[in-house]
Parts: structure tokens; sequence; C-alpha cells
């Protein structure tokens, strides 16, 4: 997988799974995305700044050699990306299994990013202990992928500008009227999914656009702690079936959205 689906440490090891870093471009350093518990000082680095970072897609060279370690015994390797249409991290890895040449290796365009990324990563690696072939693996994930859901919202609309997905008289509009963009993946592409006036209606909305039978639930924040956490609360108590958890958004994608973004996926 890519460090976009943001797998702790501990999850790597203990599922045996190797994690090919995005880079990010910050302050005259090129570094690889970091892992859960680490992004704090970048973003903190990053609000105080008036420098825009830029990010880079894993070069074709390190899914190569990631792919003919993890192949030349024999086993088959499941990789799977965020959405091809917002990096070329998928491209490079489709690239890198075309140059390999090698049958055992399936490459799963997420459509999606972060928590997303990881929930489909445990499913193969569930799939992979009941002794499922990679083939069957790849086409169950391929038939989850349509049930996901992801909802990003905003804290500040400065974010956004900055990044050149909105316009500077909207943005400061919107501050002003406390406007809240919903924003979502449709189709592998980051879109509008709602505004809502004020912070708490639009986390209202994205709660109540939660099933009752949701199975799977993720509440990712990128310097929100708090907030993600009194949302957990509100989505262990409605929701006492579902696997309800955290999780963080880091740089390759939270430049993106900023600082105060909370982020709720589900299944």
């Amino acid at each position: 997988m890519d460090s976009v689906a943001y797998a702790t440490k501990e999850w790597l090891e203990e599922h045996g799974a190797t994690c090919v870093p995005l880079s990010y471009h910050f302050q005259g350093e090129s570094k690889p995305e970091e892992k859960p518990g680490e992004f704090a000082p970048f973003f903190r680095a990053f609000q105080e700044s008036d420098e825009w970072p830029t990010t880079s897609q894993p070069p074709v060279g390190v899914f190569q050699e990631v792919f003919d370690r993890l192949t030349a015994n024999g086993d088959e390797v499941i990789c799977i990306t965020l959405s091809q249409k917002i990096s070329g991290t998928y491209n490079a890895a489709m690239l890198a299994r075309a140059q390999s040449r090698s049958e055992q290796i399936f490459v799963i365009d997420s459509t999606l990013a972060a928590a997303p990324e990881l929930y489909l990563a445990e499913l193969a690696y569930q799939a992979g202990k009941e002794g499922k072939p990679g083939a069957e693996i790849a086409e169950e994930l391929q038939q989850v992928i349509p049930e996901l859901r992801f909802y990003i919202l905003v804290d500040t609309l400065d974010y956004l500008r900055r990044g050149g997905r909105i316009g500077t008289v909207s943005a400061a509009l919107g501050n002003i009227l406390h406007i809240r963009p919903i924003i979502t993946f449709h189709e592998g592409a980051l879109t509008s999914f709602d505004k809502v006036r004020g912070a708490k209606k639009a986390v209202e909305k994205i709660i109540d656009s939660i099933p009752e039978d949701a199975r799977w639930i993720r509440v990712q924040h990128v310097l929100a702690a708090d907030k993600a956490e009194e949302i957990l609360a509100r989505l262990r108590a409605s929701h006492p079936k579902a696997d309800v958890g955290p999780a963080e958004i880091g740089p390759v994608l939270g430049i993106h959205v900023g600082p105060g973004t909370i982020g709720v996926a589900f299944r």
C-alpha cells in the first residue's frame, strides 16, 4: 500500500505489510511521508509558513524493487493505492508491475484515500490468511470499493484557496458566512458533497449520512483529536455493532484541507 493509507508502524509490523511512501517538498527539503503519530511537527510548521508544499508520487523503481522482493519466493502481492484521479501513484505501480512481468501482482485503485485504503488492506490480509488466491482477493476488493464512503469537513476554506481548489473571493465569503463544504470522492475524484452553514450543522449532516447498519466507521483528523473524539463518542453510541475507531490524516492529503479537518469514512 502507499503511505496515504496512514497505516501505523504497529499495523504494518503485525500484518507483515510494506508501505511505499509518497513524498512532500517543504522549506527546502524533500521527505517521505511519515507514519501516524509523527505528523504534528509538519502541520504546525505548515500553519506558520507562507510556503505551499508540493507532493510527489513514489518512483516506479521503488514499486518495482518491492514487487521483485516480495514475489522472489513465489508470493502474491496485493498493492492498494489512493485514487488515480488525485495521484499518479496507481500508474507508477502499474508500470512497475508491467516491468516486473509477474502475474502474481494485483494493483488495486481504491478510488479513495486514507482510512478506506487501510480497510481494504485489512480485508486483503484476512482473505490471505484464509488461503484465498490473489485474483480472488482482488475481485472481492473491487466489489467492496463501491460500498465505501469518505466525507471530509474542513475547518477553514483558506487551504482549499491556497491549493487553488476555490477562489479567493469564495474563500473569504465562505469564512465570513461560516459556510463549510463537505468534500467527498465521486468515481475517484474529489468533489463537493454539500455546503452547510456552520461546523455543527456540517457534522450533523455527515453523521446523518451514515446508515444504521454501517459495519465499519473511521473518524480521521488533522490536528483535531478532541473534535474527532467527540464525534467518535457519538458514533460508538449510535452504532454499537460497528467497528468504530480513530485515525489520522498526514501531509500528502492534509495540505489540501488543512489543520482542523475532520474526515469520516464508513462502509
